[in-house]
């Protein structure tokens, strides 16, 4: 499972599942589920594909709660190291919007 780090507005899960499925879940600070979907994920030559992904740049939730249903992009990122731990980062900062690999 893979958790944003340093989100403040939310917080948000991604497990990537044998057989191409990932399963997402995401809160409002106040940890209220708003979000629970399943989705496709590949992997090839070094590049992580997640289709029909929310793009959570650490929303205000509370303020927007219409934002998660927005679901249409199709992202592309690697997976790299971050403070020692897999991580895969998808905004357009290559150290925000980090996803790290929970122990």
């Amino acid at each position: 499972m893979y958790t944003p780090k340093d989100y403040i507005n939310n917080f948000d899960t991604v497990q990537l599942k044998v057989g191409g499925v990932y399963n997402r879940r995401v809160y409002d600070k106040n940890r209220r589920l708003v979000k629970a979907m399943d989705g496709r994920w590949s992997f090839s030559g070094g590049v992580l594909k997640l289709h029909s992904f929310y793009m959570n740049l650490d929303d205000d939730l509370l303020r927007f709660p219409e934002s998660v249903a927005d679901s249409r992009y199709y992202i592309q990122t690697y997976f790299r190291k971050v403070n020692g731990l897999e991580s895969f980062c998808i905004g357009h900062d290559l150290d925000k919007n980090c996803y790290t690999k929970v122990r």
